[in-house]
């Protein structure tokens, strides 16, 4: 069985954004994204 996969990738510029801010951001994109029901959506 083949599964869908994507990948998530987040730049950010280390004298602007610290980098513990930046993955939690990235952790609740992927979060909200493995978690959303996208039947409702196609």
């Amino acid at each position: 069985m083949v599964h869908p996969v994507g990948n998530l990738t987040l730049t950010f510029d280390h004298r602007a954004v610290d980098g513990g801010y930046a993955a939690r951001f990235l952790a609740f994109l992927k979060e909200a994204v493995e978690l959303r029901d996208w039947s409702t959506e196609l």
